[in-house]
């Protein structure tokens, strides 16, 4: 079985249920398609190198 890894990056001023949603929704989506979710992690706020369209 393949493992993939992916990392949602979302705005710093989402609140944490938003965040929940964020990864309820991919979950859903990945379950839809007969996958399996097997970690999620949460990393908290981090700062990135450079702004994403002014965010």
């Amino acid at each position: 079985m393949n493992l993939y890894e992916h990392t949602i990056i979302a705005r710093q001023d989402s609140s944490p249920s938003e965040i929940n949603q964020l990864i309820e929704k991919y979950t859903k989506l990945v379950e839809k398609n007969k996958g399996e979710i097997v970690r999620t992690e949460n990393w908290g706020l981090m700062n990135l190198s450079y702004l994403i369209k002014k965010k």
